[in-house]
């Protein structure tokens, strides 16, 4: 009877909690909406249904969190010997995604590699600097691809992202080339220039027209 009451009272609980409140808050826990953080997928857009089950199924290491309360209860009944055993096992699970944070080019866990999101601050104010908007110096620059201004402005902004990433990695070169690649079908273009390279052009296409 004890078990199945920990079951329904306490376990069930804790599993579902991060990814129900996810699902129904729009990306946010009541720690997250505290801490101002949200999740979305990598292109800035609301994570689906999929993306959310995906990291929650991967969130091992969120257990160490949750349990922490459960975890000092439990030391009143299992002995200090139990306690530290059990710890011990939350703490090897907890390690590859902390691993996966220190690593990553984007601070994300092993949830949101396979999901396809990140964490991001709700509160973080950017700079002009920081926008899709993008100085030309050349007062006789020609563009080169003005099919860019069939891209939105969330696409522009998504492509800056990608390129404005501080540490890429294998996985971030090959998403570049992918992006490219696909922006290229889509807008119905032909270019010998390197992944980098062709989106940058288009950000210089994209901010002459929408600036000039």
């Amino acid at each position: 009877m004890q078990t199945a009451a920990e079951l329904f009272v306490v376990i069930i609980p804790v599993l579902i909690y991060q990814l129900a409140f996810e699902l129904f808050m729009n990306g946010q826990t009541l720690g997250k909406m505290v801490a101002g953080i949200k999740i979305i997928d990598m292109e800035g857009r609301e994570p689906t249904w999929g993306q959310y089950f995906t990291r929650w199924i991967l969130c091992l290491g969120n257990l160490y969190v949750y349990v922490i309360p459960y975890l000092l209860i439990q030391l009143l009944f299992m002995g200090l010997g139990g306690g530290i055993i059990f710890m011990f096992v939350l703490m090897i699970l907890y390690l590859p995604d902390f691993l996966s944070v220190i690593i990553s080019s984007n601070s994300q866990r092993i949830g949101d590699f396979a999901a396809g999101t990140v964490v991001i601050d709700k509160n973080y104010k950017s700079d002009i600097s920081e926008t899709i908007y993008l100085e030309i110096e050349n007062k006789e620059y020609v563009p080169v691809f003005p099919q860019v201004m069939r891209l939105t402005d969330r696409d522009i902004n998504g492509i800056r992202n990608l390129l404005n990433m501080k540490r890429p990695t294998n996985d971030t070169e090959h998403y570049i080339i992918d992006v490219a690649h696909k922006i290229k079908t889509v807008l119905g273009l032909e270019s010998d220039l390197h992944p980098v390279d062709f989106l940058e052009q288009l950000l210089r296409d994209y901010n002459y027209f929408t600036t000039k």
